[in-house]
């Protein structure tokens, strides 16, 4: 009874945050974000571990034909 009195406590806590209508809360309990693989053009690359020259940003402004 005692535990499952906890559980509810702990519940009725996050539910009183009320996280999901603040819009400035954008990250809670995420990991930050990564590629989920890497590749390189040969071993030598891969054993020093720096980007291929292949890799290209997305970072910055698209022009897309409509």
């Amino acid at each position: 009874v005692k535990a499952l009195s906890e559980s509810y406590y702990g519940l009725a806590v996050v539910l009183q945050r009320r996280d999901w209508e603040n819009p400035g809360v954008t990250q809670l309990n995420r990991l930050a974000a990564h590629p989920p693989f890497a590749s390189w053009r040969n071993s030598e690359e891969a054993r020093t571990d720096r980007p291929s020259q292949q890799l290209r940003g997305l970072n910055g402004e698209w022009r897309f034909a409509w």
